[in-house]
């Protein structure tokens, strides 16, 4: 036990030093977990591999985009940090394109650099694939799992974001564990299977992961145990108009917006998922005194 809490303690403390570091080096304010990032690239930036993601698979007609600011952080890093072009590896991948062509992409800016033959980056990007592909099998596998086995009135958190922030105990807050210490049951939203969510109704959805977001949220709405809690961080440009689009396809369901940054405390923070858990409670309770309707079919001799 002792060991693990030094190992967390060091862990906190040095996230506060590369946010620290980072505010030192960069040239404005930048996204909370840019933040970090910066900062854990510092002792490492002789191996560097930080590459430019532009647009993802495309879904329901819609051609899904990454953060700007995520998709240019190699440039910012090298102006920061003072890096040598070959101090970094910053391929710029089109992750729609087919596995031939992306091979090719990669080959061309990469491959010499690392000593592998077009054919080498050809397997190896069918095996990620099929890797990411069986992992994201076995999460929806066991999300169904996990709600099969939930009483239907039991209520459950389901808790959107994006990935830096939601598996990031220095980003959230530890907010899975706070949640469990007030009892209550929560799950992320990547282990719910949302690839038969249709987003026809947001034609201009131009974000990745707004649009995963936007899809649980819809989820969540038509679910009468699931509720929603959404996390964000201040300064995010693109969470400032998804977070509309989250209120109005939860309507009059309770949910929970939480923006986090480093002032926020952990003590504002239990006590927002406190009254999260007295709404919900109230509102199953009024939903459970309503007066059940029955349907009479008359049926002729």
């Amino acid at each position: 036990m002792v060991q693990v809490t030094i190992q967390e303690t060091v862990h906190h403390i040095a996230a506060d030093q590369m946010i620290t570091f980072n505010r030192i080096i960069a040239c404005g304010g930048l996204i909370r977990h840019l933040e970090l990032g910066h900062g854990r690239v510092r002792p490492y930036h002789h191996h560097v591999f930080r590459m430019t993601v532009c647009l993802a698979h495309v879904e329901d007609d819609l051609i899904l985009s990454y953060c700007p600011l995520v998709q240019g952080n190699q440039y910012m890093l090298k102006a920061a940090l003072g890096l040598k072009d070959n101090e970094i590896l910053s391929p710029t991948v089109h992750l729609k394109y087919s596995p031939d062509l992306l091979s090719l992409e990669l080959h061309e800016q990469i491959g010499k650099t690392l000593g592998k033959s077009l054919n080498k980056i050809k397997k190896a990007l069918e095996v990620a694939f099929t890797k990411q592909q069986d992992f994201e099998n076995e999460m929806y596998e066991k999300g169904a799992e996990i709600t099969y086995a939930l009483e239907n009135s039991q209520p459950v958190v389901v808790v959107t974001g994006r990935a830096y922030n939601l598996y990031d105990e220095r980003l959230n807050l530890r907010v899975g564990q706070n949640l469990s210490k007030k009892g209550i049951t929560a799950l992320p939203m990547d282990i719910l299977d949302i690839r038969g969510i249709s987003l026809s109704d947001f034609p201009n959805m131009y974000w990745s992961m707004g649009a995963r977001i936007l899809k649980t949220a819809k989820l969540i709405k038509k679910t009468s145990n699931f509720f929603g809690l959404h996390l964000t961080n201040f300064s995010c440009g693109p969470d400032s108009f998804n977070e509309h689009f989250f209120k109005f396809i939860m309507g009059d369901k309770p949910y929970l917006i939480l923006e986090l940054d480093e002032h926020t405390a952990v003590g504002g923070l239990m006590t927002r998922l406190e009254a999260f858990k007295n709404v919900i409670q109230s509102v199953q309770k009024m939903e459970s005194m309503k007066p059940q309707t029955t349907r009479v079919t008359a049926i002729g001799s």
